[in-house]
């Protein structure tokens, strides 16, 4: 299968943004790699969290990604007829469970995220007619208890997981190591406190523009189109996965390893010696909407461009 030819069909919101644009050839001696698939769609990080709150990081990014899950719904349709098949996977992270109702105080819950905006439960209805596979991420940690979401994956000669299980203990960002959940819990208590200053200033009407702005989020509302520096990549998740694959044993060595978890971008063709094509698939946050297709032959990390302000509202009128 042709990425160009076969998946993007002349859809000209898709762009390969790795290896120049080009997609990654997996090497002969590998192929098939996905088991009983012919393509494999790894979408990451979204945060989905109360579509009104401040907090949400994800609301921008929204319309894009029910267009991809119509694209795919589509090919997937046909790849029916021709009797072949598409396994599409959430990297975790799916939703944002960390922070609790502004408003309530309560813990939210992945109903209310759905409930929030009609676009959400668009989102998540196609990714149930698309049969996703929902892997566990730090921030939707609460989910692990769902027998629908798996904490790793395996398929064919690929190995998915969200990407936390490389972090060690003082980065605060892997659920089963010390400290996490006393960090997440002071996160919070921020998080509500933020929150109070914020309603304080809207009632003053002495923040401006900014009454929403919440420490530490990224502005998703302008979008980022850029392939990240390769250089920037954290080198303790490559050191992570580089052991992972070398230590795996004879005849289960995983031919591509697929994480997110850091919102970075990333396709290294030739990892742990060339035992490996390692993918970060990015983010679906922060102004980004990036994702992973992969066929057995080839392999490409993608961006969905947005559209304008006025086409994302005529376009959520057509779907609502």
């Amino acid at each position: 299968m042709n990425i160009v030819d076969d998946f993007i069909r002349g859809n000209p919101r898709i762009r390969i943004i790795s290896n120049g644009g080009r997609p990654t050839p997996v090497p002969t001696a590998w192929r098939p790699i996905l088991g009983a698939s012919d393509f494999m769609i790894g979408i990451p990080d979204m945060h989905m969290f109360l579509y009104h709150s401040p907090m949400d990081n994800f609301r921008h990014g929204a319309e894009a990604l029910y267009d991809l899950l119509v694209h795919l719904s589509c090919l997937q349709a046909g790849l029916s007829k021709a009797n072949q098949r598409m396994r599409v996977y959430q990297l975790g992270d799916l939703f944002e469970l960390r922070y609790r109702n502004p408003d309530t105080g309560r813990p939210v819950t992945p109903r209310d995220i759905r409930e929030s905006h009609p676009y959400y439960n668009l989102i998540l209805r196609l990714f149930a007619e698309l049969d996703t596979r929902i892997v566990l991420g730090n921030h939707d940690y609460e989910l692990r208890h769902d027998p629908n979401v798996v904490p790793v994956a395996r398929e064919g000669d690929v190995h998915l997981e969200h990407g936390y299980a490389a972090d060690h203990w003082y980065r605060f960002t892997n659920p089963v190591r010390p400290f996490w959940a006393s960090a997440m819990n002071l996160l919070a208590q921020f998080r509500r406190a933020e929150a109070s200053v914020n309603t304080v200033r809207r009632l003053l009407r002495t923040h401006g523009e900014d009454e929403s702005h919440m420490i530490g989020l990224y502005d998703n509302q302008t979008e980022r189109v850029e392939m990240p520096l390769a250089a920037g990549y954290p080198t303790h998740c490559l050191r992570y996965y580089d052991k992972l694959v070398r230590r795996s044993g004879r005849g289960e060595t995983p031919r591509l390893v697929v994480v997110a978890h850091t919102h970075h971008a990333y396709l290294d063709p030739s990892f742990a010696g060339g035992r490996a094509i390692f993918v970060d698939a990015g983010a679906w946050t922060e102004g980004r909407s990036d994702f992973m297709v992969a066929t057995n032959e080839e392999v490409a990390v993608c961006r969905y461009c947005r559209r304008t302000t006025a086409a994302r509202t005529l376009t959520y009128r057509r779907a609502g």
